[in-house]
């Protein structure tokens, strides 16, 4: 039988970094929206008036899965209601467990909610991936006790890019084509141009640099 450890306090949830990390690497479609970095970033700013409730599932001693949560207040024609559901609002696409054991995971988590003390009015998982969910939240939630009902929240669109930009740029209408050789042109006349990207691999890697000097970049483009 799976154990389930509740903590309600971002805080403590620093002796868990590393597992995390290692869990997400293994998720299947995981994101940075994911990781623990997201959500302590979003607990300092957007936190208040919430309540953290994430789930570190394991069994036979090993965490085999994350389920985050929070319960936040939100006004329906009804009046305030108290929703319980995962800590993305709306910043990403998509949300889910962490871990290589999604479905044994969900379970585990909303019979643990079941369980506990109710302090919250509506159980709401919303940003599921359908392709990638495959149906572990409505079972998770029925094999639970709850009547889960399946609707859409919301609708995002996604470019399915070729193997090569050459391949994609060529699949352009000529007129496409033609506007982004002129922007380039004109981007070229402003300067040196380069590219940065940072993707992070974490702490584990040796690769933790911050990179605040980009940061504080796009500060200044956005002031000016």
């Amino acid at each position: 039988m799976p154990h389930v450890e509740e903590i309600n306090e971002p805080d403590q949830l620093e002796s868990h970094r590393l597992r995390w990390s290692a869990l997400l690497a293994r998720t299947r479609g995981g994101s940075f929206f994911q990781s623990l970095e997201w959500l302590q970033a979003c607990w300092r700013w957007f936190g208040e008036g919430q309540k953290l409730r994430v789930l570190i599932v394991s069994s036979g001693g090993e965490t085999i899965g994350i389920v985050p949560l929070t319960v936040r207040r939100e006004r329906t024609r009804i009046g305030t209601v108290r929703v319980l559901t995962y800590p993305l609002h709306d910043w990403g696409a998509y949300y889910g467990p962490i871990g290589y054991q999604p479905a044994a995971a969900l379970t585990a988590a909303m019979l643990h909610v079941r369980g506990t003390r109710r302090d919250w009015d509506l159980l709401d998982l919303r940003w599921i991936d359908p392709e990638t969910d495959r149906g572990r939240s409505h079972s998770a939630m029925e094999l639970a006790g709850f009547a889960a009902r399946q609707s859409v929240w919301d609708r995002t669109c996604i470019v399915p890019l070729p193997a090569s930009w050459e391949e994609y740029f060529s699949g352009l209408s000529s007129k496409t084509r033609s506007n982004i050789r002129r922007a380039e042109k004109r981007l070229a006349a402003c300067g040196a141009v380069a590219m940065e990207r940072y993707r992070p691999l974490g702490s584990a890697h040796g690769d933790d640099d911050p990179r605040w000097n980009l940061y504080e970049e796009c500060v200044n483009l956005a002031r000016r």
